[in-house]
């Protein structure tokens, strides 16, 4: 027993000088890190930027563009230039006439737009004509293609409605002038000239004993067949329109080459 005691009286010895060593060892290490800490920190040197990666310190300045100047065009643009054929003022103009169908047509002076005389026409029938035409004795062709447009003065002792009356072109392929039976445009197109109400010319119910300007652009007229010469027009009244009405003023404006 009393081996036993000191044999365990040695280990208990051994550990308490290791726990001394153990100890005394990490208040060194702990000293040493501490001593670390407080040292300066090695100097190091900061690295410099290219200057072509540095940023002006003034904008640069900038010379404006010298302004264009516009050139001039070398095909100066071309005015146009209109003249006007005036059928009818106080009559009718040589090589232009008129030709009736179921009505009967007057010049009149009490009753006038302009001038001396308008036309007075009184229908008989429905869908009676009254046609604006050049004869064979006009010399002067007026083409479709330069047609601006055709005016007139229209007027009545009723109100016209814009349904009342329409206007119709007249052309062709062969003639300068007017004829009856020339069907060479509707020929040459296989389809007739198209019958245009008031109302699809901007104009509204013209009230009683009233002026009002008619104008009527053949070019506008799609339907129409293809022809080359224009001949005249025709006014058509409807079937619950036969009172007496008066044209005055009849001109073609038209571009002049």
């Amino acid at each position: 027993m009393t081996l036993l005691k000191a044999v365990k009286s040695f280990q208990m010895k051994k550990h308490k000088t290791f726990l001394r060593l153990f100890s005394i060892l990490s208040i060194f290490t702990l000293v040493a890190v501490l001593a670390s800490c407080d040292s300066q920190p090695e100097s190091f040197e900061i690295p410099t930027i290219a200057p072509e990666f540095l940023l002006p310190t003034a904008l640069p300045t900038f010379t404006p563009l010298p302004s264009l100047t516009p050139i001039a065009n070398a095909t100066a643009t071309r005015e146009l230039k209109l003249r006007t054929i005036v059928v009818y003022d106080n009559g009718f103009k040589n090589g232009w006439d008129m030709e009736g169908e179921d009505l009967f047509v007057e010049p009149v002076e009490d009753i006038v737009y302009d001038g001396n005389r308008a036309l007075k026409v009184e229908p008989r029938l429905a869908f009676s004509r009254l046609h604006i035409v050049a004869t064979e004795q006009n010399q002067d062709a007026v083409l479709r293609g330069d047609i601006v447009n055709i005016s007139f003065y229209l007027r009545s002792s009723e109100p016209i409605a814009f349904d009342d009356m329409t206007i119709t072109a007249q052309g062709s392929n062969d003639n300068i002038f007017w004829g009856k039976n020339d069907r060479s445009a509707i020929t040459t197109s296989g389809v007739s000239f198209e019958d245009t109400q008031l109302s699809f010319l901007g104009v509204g119910t013209i009230p009683e004993d009233t002026w009002a300007r008619i104008e009527f652009a053949p070019q506008d007229q799609r339907f129409d067949p293809v022809y080359r010469f224009f001949t005249g027009v025709y006014l058509s009244n409807s079937s619950t329109f036969l009172a007496p009405y008066y044209i005055d003023r009849i001109e073609i404006l038209m571009v002049d080459e």
